[in-house]
Parts: C-alpha cells; structure tokens; sequence
C-alpha cells in the first residue's frame, strides 16, 4: 500500500538497462487501464512484459534519446522518452514519443516531472517547440497535455494497434519564447 509520503518523493533520472523491465511493466499496465475504452481486450490482456523488456533494453543500449524514469519508493512508477520530431514538418520540433506513469501512481505528480524533464532535455538540444501524439479517444492523456500548455494542431493520423486502426491527434507547445 502506498504511503502519502511515496508521492512526494519522486525522483526523476535516466533510464538505464537494468530498467528494462520495470519500464515495460509500466508501459504495458498503463496501457491496459488507460486504452481498456479503446484497444481490443484481447489485445491488452495479450501484452507480454518479457518481450517488450527486450526491445527496451536494446533501445536503451541504441538509443540517442532522452530517455527518463521516474522512481518512487525504489520502485519505477513511469517513463519518458523524447527526441528530434519524427514528423516531415517538425524539422524544428522535438517530439516527446512516450510518456507513462503506473495507473497506482496517476495524479502523482510523476506524470508532470517526466513532462518536464522531456521538455528540459528538448530545450537542450535547442529545440524551440516540443510535439507529441496521443490516441484521439484517450480523454484522460488529452487533458493532462491540455493542462500543461499543449495545444491541438490540427494534424491527426491512423494507427494501427494490433489488429485494430486507431487515430492519433498531436498537440504542440512553444518550449522558448518567440
């Protein structure tokens, strides 16, 4: 059981490879709460950690992302990982890619010092703005982007989830003034 002090003391550091599986944990429970409206059940109920934990570990050991945990109470409760935009037009955005908190751990905090530390790493590279996509029907991750300063803008895409296509909208905000 969590104590009231466990969310406060959140700690946020670089993902190593021993992470790996803590961060697809993470990554695949967060899934299952918050996407359970919109992705197949059988879907959801199929991720598997071990798997998964591999291509994290790889991309950890590849990787020139910023790729950043969140710990609480020794444990990892959620990741970012951020980089240049992946988009034809964002030749002068980063893009936050993913962003996870634990479902025990939402309305933590977690969630808003990893967007932080994403948006401090974009800076970094000199990045005057900062992109991301998230499902359109995912009411909860769209609010908390709004929240913090995202804007809809206007570019919207299909994925395809296992089996199934899904929408993606992206939000964007200015990281430095002008």
């Amino acid at each position: 059981m969590m104590q009231e002090d466990d969310y406060t003391a959140i700690v946020i550091r670089p993902a190593v490879v021993v992470d790996a599986p803590r961060v697809a944990r993470v990554q695949i429970e967060a899934w299952q709460h918050a996407f359970a409206h919109i992705l197949s059940p059988t879907y959801l109920q199929g991720l598997v950690i071990a798997p998964r934990a591999e291509r994290w570990r790889e991309h950890f050991l590849h990787s020139v992302e910023g790729i950043y945990v969140a710990e609480g109470g020794c444990e990892v409760i959620g990741f970012v990982n951020c980089g240049p935009s992946r988009d034809e037009d964002g030749a002068d955005a980063g893009e936050i890619y993913q962003l996870y908190v634990h479902p025990t751990r939402w309305r933590s905090g977690a969630g808003r010092q990893l967007l932080n530390r994403a948006e401090e790493d974009l800076r970094g590279r000199g990045f005057p703005r900062a992109t991301l996509w998230t499902l359109e029907d995912n009411a909860r991750g769209r609010a908390f982007y709004t929240h913090h300063g995202y804007a809809e803008d206007g570019a919207r895409q299909p994925l395809t989830i296992g089996e199934q296509q899904v929408w993606e909208v992206r939000y964007a905000r200015q990281l430095t003034a002008g």
